[in-house]
């Protein structure tokens, strides 16, 4: 859908970028989310080191109002960093 803005040296990031999506009930809506870690002086992912990805559903998100997953990490392995 979009992208957070990029926050630099923080082991504990807080984006304030807002996602509106709209909802259908009857419908189940995918989400990924997904961590880089980017080490150059501009935004491009293509020289950013993938850490991980979060897959959940919108629906999960709204009946749960704060929903906590797992970062999985390249090869499926599940990391201790949690997305909130």
């Amino acid at each position: 859908v979009d992208r957070t803005e990029v926050i630099r040296s923080c082991v504990n990031p807080t984006y304030s970028k807002v996602f509106t999506l709209d909802f259908y009930f009857e419908e189940v809506q995918r989400l990924r989310f997904e961590l880089y870690d980017i080490n150059s002086s501009h935004n491009g992912l293509k020289e950013a080191d993938f850490l991980g990805s979060v897959e959940c559903t919108l629906g999960q998100i709204i009946s749960q109002r704060k929903l906590s997953k797992a970062l999985v990490r390249p090869g499926g392995t599940v990391g201790k960093v949690i997305i909130t």
